[in-house]
């Protein structure tokens, strides 16, 4: 793939990602007005305020199933010096690796059963696909004991030793990005690519370098500009209803040409948001003093994500929209963006 540089001859023991230089400047932060959706009323972006940012680079694709299996030939799930911490040396032995899919399903469920109507109301709004509207249906519907079967079928806990998804057909192509990896799985890989390099410290962004490399010194509203244009991205009205390879959409890299910053897959960042989905630990204005990225913090410690996926709809496409989860957690529309100091 031209897009990537080959190093140590035709051996690919990785690949190196293309970086965009992001100036240092301020930048604007959030927004002032509340999201609903799913029925819910979402603050957390909330206020809009400047942040000084130093320079960086960011990666100008996600990371794509040819770079993870680099990781996987090099044999990243058995080599305990990628994995940084205590949480993510008991995430790779097999423990809690079912928790944050199993937690998330019975949440929403619970939010489905408090308010039926809200199930049909986000179909009806294109915010949810027909598919998953089928699926919320049984889930809802099933007995308690229905549903802890249901959740141990489909999030069995033990060792995972490829990311989820790594065998479907409609993930896995090498030029689609890499799903179904946790937030340990993606530092770790940070870790490993860093240490081939030699030269350069790769890591996750922080939410605000995120959210600038998306809006840029004009803080448009999303990635693509100040309007939605599902033509611009691979969201859920783009109707894909998968990944698609990284770059594809060409109209919506901006002018420093990064892709993807809009839909196809929500990009783990650094940064913390705290152990309650309701409300966030680590509010806005944002201060990364505060302990929001210290790295080894509990399991039980949401991380926050960027960028909306090709299930994603208007309002979690908007590039100031922080979403959370478990750092365990592994989706089909969760992936993983770098980024490296300057300097």
């Amino acid at each position: 793939d031209p897009r990537f540089l080959r190093m140590r001859g035709m051996e690919c023991d990785y690949l190196v990602p293309p970086m965009v230089r992001i100036e240092a400047a301020e930048y604007r932060i959030g927004e002032d007005e509340a999201y609903v959706y799913l029925g819910s009323e979402a603050r957390g972006h909330m206020p809009s305020h400047s942040v000084s940012v130093d320079t960086y680079s960011v990666s100008r694709f996600p990371v794509t199933n040819a770079e993870w299996k680099c990781f996987l030939n090099a044999g990243g799930y058995d080599d305990e010096q990628w994995w940084s911490d205590a949480a993510a040396l008991a995430w790779r032995s097999g423990e809690g690796t079912a928790n944050g899919s199993r937690l998330n399903t019975r949440a929403w469920r619970d939010a489905f059963i408090e308010d039926p109507s809200s199930l049909e109301l986000a179909r009806s709004k294109g915010e949810i696909t027909d598919e998953v509207f089928q699926r919320w249906q049984r889930i809802v519907a099933m007995s308690e004991d229905e549903l802890e079967a249901y959740l141990q079928e489909q999030y069995p806990r033990g060792r995972k030793t490829i990311p989820a998804f790594w065998e479907d057909s409609r993930f896995n192509n090498p030029a689609q990005p890499v799903v179904g990896i946790c937030w340990y799985e993606a530092r770790a890989y940070a870790r490993w690519l860093s240490a081939q390099s030699g030269t350069t410290r790769y890591r996750l962004p922080t939410e605000v370098e995120w959210e600038a490399a998306a809006r840029g010194p004009s803080a448009c509203r999303y990635a693509v500009g100040d309007e939605y244009d599902s033509w611009k991205g691979n969201v859920l009205r783009t109707r894909v209803r998968c990944t698609t390879p990284v770059g594809v959409f060409v109209a919506s890299d901006q002018p420093s040409e990064i892709a993807d910053l809009m839909g196809n897959v929500w990009e783990w960042t650094s940064s913390a948001w705290g152990p309650d989905s309701a409300a966030a630990a680590f509010t806005y204005p944002y201060r990364a003093d505060d302990g929001r990225e210290d790295q080894a913090t509990a399991a039980n410690v949401m991380r926050v994500v960027r960028g909306g996926s090709w299930v994603s709809d208007e309002v979690s496409a908007r590039a100031p929209a922080r979403n959370k989860l478990m750092p365990d957690y592994r989706f089909n529309s969760y992936g993983m963006r770098l980024v490296a100091d300057d300097g």
